[in-house]
């Protein structure tokens, strides 16, 4: 199997078909038998590996909530079977760290973990951190492996796993609907949203594909733009933005972040070639944004285009990686950015939050 999928994992539920893929050799036939614990077969699919690359896919039927079942995928006498899995709800988290901050961080901590031990049906995966320069098609790192959630998970460290954010999230998506929950943290602190997306999302507000390539040696950018692009779903952008750009001082650029210490890449696309793209054949129900904060000190008035371009964007992804099995309006919940300081003479997180509602 691909390296998201696990023990304790949830699928995604009906009325769409949960996509499973892994490795084999070229040719060979696989067999995906889905279980229910005792033994019972409920389905079986065939199907081959490609190769080049030496992949195969399927897509289980429709599943109605709950389980638990076993899950093998057999190539001639070798076998690998996850056990207790759980067809449910599945939720994508990503953004920077406001979305990496976790359960240990939080105000009522000790509350929350302690409380963990009482959703055994909410099951949590953590993506490491990770870069790349071209599009990967499976993740090469995992902080944290498909799990029910337990007090050590949920508070790791700071800005390890689990993301506090998505925790509560799940916790309340499951309290309201009372069927399994599978949360799937992608985040790292001190990004932009440049890093998060496509080549084809920059483009579309024309972005160059070069910004930002000399990473770490050009200054932060205090930007200003007029006549943006505006991107829909299944058209292009119908125009290009023109911006003038300053570089911000050292002051300003010194603080802006409360997490120095956690600033990330800012190279365009690595963290969507790294984090994103190896996602894509996973069905989802949903995702959590909470990013924005890099932004307001880079680039900041294109967002009202690099925003709208990611969702539309991830979408079309998604729904395309999933055989169609993600819609193709997939739920895109984002947190606007909240003041952190008084009296300040910066607007950028003011400007920020209302380009977020482009």
């Amino acid at each position: 199997f691909a390296s998201y999928y696990g023990d304790h994992m949830v699928l995604q539920k009906e009325p769409v078909g949960a996509v499973v893929w892994g490795y084999g050799e070229p040719g060979a036939a696989v067999t995906v038998t889905l279980s229910r614990d005792g033994g019972l077969i409920v389905m079986k699919k065939m199907v081959q590996v490609k190769g080049p690359p030496g992949t195969w896919t399927t897509v289980l039927d429709p599943m109605d909530q709950g389980g638990p079942y076993t899950l093998t995928a057999g190539q001639g006498s070798e076998n690998v079977t996850l056990q207790d899995i759980y067809f449910g709800d599945v939720w994508l988290c990503s953004g920077q760290s406001n979305m990496a901050m976790t359960v240990l961080q939080i105000a009522n901590a000790s509350q929350e973990l302690v409380a963990a031990a009482h959703y055994p049906y909410i099951r949590v995966f953590a993506a490491a951190p990770a870069r790349s320069d071209v599009e990967l098609e499976d993740l090469e790192q995992i902080n944290l492996p498909w799990s029910i959630p337990t007090a050590e998970n949920l508070g790791h460290g700071n800005f390890t796993y689990f993301s506090a954010v998505c925790w509560l999230l799940g916790r309340y998506l499951y309290e309201a609907l009372r069927y399994p929950i599978g949360l799937v943290e992608a985040a790292w602190g001190g990004t932009p949203i440049e890093a998060w997306s496509s080549r084809r999302a920059l483009q579309a507000c024309g972005l160059p594909e070069d910004m930002g390539r000399g990473e770490g040696r050009t200054p932060l950018l205090h930007g200003a733009c007029f006549n943006h692009a505006r991107l829909a779903p299944e058209a292009p952008a119908s125009g290009l933005a023109l911006c003038f750009a300053t570089p911000l001082s050292p002051a300003l650029s010194s603080s802006i972040s409360p997490h120095q210490h956690l600033s990330g890449p800012q190279t365009p696309s690595v963290l969507w070639n790294a984090m994103i793209h190896p996602l894509l054949n996973m069905t989802l129900r949903g995702v959590a944004w909470y990013q924005g904060e890099a932004n307001a000190f880079l680039h900041t008035d294109w967002y009202n285009c690099t925003f709208p371009a990611l969702i539309a964007d991830w979408r079309q992804a998604f729904h395309a990686g999933s055989a169609g099995q993600t819609e193709p309006l997939l739920p895109f919940g984002f947190v606007q950015l909240s003041t952190y300081r008084r009296q300040s003479p910066d607007d950028s997180f003011t400007r920020l939050r209302w380009h977020q509602t482009a």
